[in-house]
């Protein structure tokens, strides 16, 4: 109780096309245990390619391609996933804690506000030693774009501290874009997804004109709730005023070609539109249920605990959870 967080977030140029396969098909056979025709098979995806470019039907020379994985494919993440393995020990050996999902790389440690400044030497001897092994295997770090973020924001990160990373200086953000979500010190709304709804908005109400009800309500679904809804399960506990209702509300009004003074609630309920504060609750309902029948992520299933009363409680019925 009482720490200070510190998350580095790290930035990879096109990390997916400077994979060296050699170093890829040697890790999936000594560290994964590949053999056979299933290496042969991977060997066979890999190496060998070739690319070239046509512009008005004139063709570039062919080239060969002898690094990187196809990208927009089902294996090109699991194949960078499986490459950059050896990374997680690398960041443990730092006894840092750390998050990766594809290119994406994470990694924070905590200590007593009177310790901070010997917190962001172990973090940066930590990105020091992850830029040397990223160098070793053919990958590029961009230094310039790490970013800090310190949770709780205090006066002791509002300090003139900072890291360095080969000759570039790192210093505190206000917020950090990272898994396509702007993650903030004060976490605003607004800040995760406000100015691409009302771009979506904007476009989808220019063509309501020409297009019926059906055909807008499935626009709306597809450019709008999906990043409405994307990671809404953080604000579960957030205050009222930051879920703000009024991009649903105006989406509403457009596919039913309402007024903009007519009350939202019988157009959500015409639509079949869960409110906002409802959205949220129903995605963490919807993990949880997954949670109890075996049919979610391992790293979920563990924090989700039921809870056994010590006596039988009127409402048996009802599965408890234990609070985290």
């Amino acid at each position: 109780m009482g720490n200070v967080s510190v998350l580095a977030i790290l930035d990879l140029s096109a990390a997916f096309d400077t994979i060296d396969h050699s170093i890829l098909v040697e890790r999936l056979s000594k560290k994964f245990g590949l053999s056979g025709i299933v290496l042969k098979w991977f060997e066979s995806y890999l190496i060998g390619r070739t690319q070239t470019t046509q512009v008005k039907g004139i063709k570039s020379k062919i080239f060969k391609v002898d690094f990187g994985v196809p990208q927009g494919s089902v294996l090109g993440p699991i194949l960078y996933t499986l490459y950059t393995q050896p990374l997680g020990g690398v960041i443990s050996h730092h006894s840092a804690t750390y998050h990766m999902y594809a290119d994406d790389t994470q990694l924070y440690q905590s200590a007593k506000p009177s310790e901070i400044k010997g917190l962001l030497t172990s973090i940066e001897n930590c990105i020091e030693d992850v830029k040397n092994w990223m160098v070793a295997n053919k990958l590029k770090m961009n230094d310039e774009k790490t970013e800090l973020l310190c949770n709780p924001k205090n006066n002791i990160c509002e300090q003139d501290l900072s890291i360095c990373i080969g000759d570039v200086k790192i210093t505190f953000s206000e917020n950090a874009r990272t898994w396509e979500l702007i993650s903030a010190v004060t976490c605003p709304w607004n800040l995760m997804r406000h100015n691409l709804l009302y771009c979506e908005i904007h476009r989808i109400g220019q063509l309501s004109a020409f297009l019926n009800q059906n055909s807008l309500k499935t626009l709306v679904s597809a450019f709008e709730f999906t990043r409405l809804d994307y990671c809404n399960s953080l604000l579960s506990n957030s205050p009222g005023f930051l879920l703000n209702k009024r991009f649903q509300n105006q989406a509403a009004r457009i596919v039913l070609r309402r007024n903009k003074r007519e009350h939202t609630t019988p157009m959500l309920l015409t639509l079949h539109w869960l409110p906002i504060r409802a959205r949220v609750l129903f995605k963490v309902g919807v993990m949880c249920f997954k949670c109890f029948h075996g049919s979610a992520p391992a790293y979920l299933d563990d924090l989700v605990e039921p809870y056994v009363p010590p006596r039988a409680l009127r409402s048996g019925g009802h599965r408890l959870l234990k609070v985290p």
